[in-house]
């Protein structure tokens, strides 16, 4: 019996390892993570792992404490650290919080069976397995409790819908670039492509030529910090000039 809980266990580890260097090499997946952690964080709930060396009272203390991301800097309850890097893999759920916290995901309701964990380094500290659940929610382990982190926005600068048929092009100026760009695109029945690009030409976001399923509507978060001159265009190419329909909803939301 021994022995097999023994394979058991080499299978999983050897199964984890495979989806950490499958991950490796999907750097659109991982650039697409990147962006999402971009923004604003506030912890909005715990839960006491195995071992915690925080009382329910303390960690309570915690709520609605604010967590700031992006490339230049990072803002941790108040405290400044600058150009910080980021390090992302890419874990099976059960074994990694297994193995490092013994404790089983549903504890942090995590439904999916891999996540992509984070590490946060600067000058000062290390900041370790920061767990990416969904583009609106990470958790982070302190002294063995799990906070929950949920995105929030400080305020929307412009919201400003674009509806038509055919090609299209607009471009936006904004006074700086430390910004968050959401948006909404609807194709509908027709194939189009959405690409952002910035006056260099560097490409944002570039979509698949295809059509969206109505009344679904695909959403994508473009952090701006790196964009040339403050500056982008939005485009879309159709496939079918006097045919295709498309529906975009663009917001500008500050850090």
């Amino acid at each position: 019996m021994k022995t097999i809980n023994n394979m058991s266990r080499v299978l999983i580890y050897m199964l984890s390892l495979f989806v950490t260097v499958s991950c490796n090499g999907q750097g659109n997946s991982i650039q697409w993570v990147n962006n999402q952690i971009i923004g604003k964080w506030e912890i909005v709930d715990y839960k006491p792992g195995n071992i915690t060396a925080l009382t329910n009272d303390e960690a309570e203390k915690y709520i609605g404490k604010t967590v700031r991301l992006n490339n230049k800097y990072m803002v941790y309850f108040g405290d400044s650290v600058n150009t910080p890097k980021y390090e992302f893999r890419k874990e099976a759920a059960t074994p990694f919080l297994y193995e490092n916290y013994k404790i089983n995901k549903n504890l942090l309701a995590i439904e999916k069976d891999s996540v992509v964990v984070f590490d946060i380094t600067s000058n000062e500290k290390t900041y370790h397995d920061v767990i990416f659940v969904s583009s609106e929610k990470l958790i982070y382990n302190i002294d063995g409790m799990f906070f929950i982190l949920k995105k929030v926005y400080d305020k929307e600068i412009a919201l400003e819908e674009f509806k038509g048929k055919g090609d299209f092009e607009k471009r936006i100026d904004l006074s700086s670039c430390d910004f968050l760009l959401s948006i909404e695109y609807n194709f509908f029945s027709i194939q189009d492509k959405l690409i952002i690009e910035d006056l260099s030409g560097n490409v944002l976001l570039e979509t698949e030529m295809k059509a969206t399923k109505f009344p679904e509507e695909k959403i994508a978060d473009i952090n701006l910090q790196s964009v040339n001159e403050c500056s982008f265009l939005i485009k879309v190419i159709s496939s079918q000039k006097d045919n295709s329909q498309w529906q975009l909803k663009v917001k500008i939301s500050e850090y």
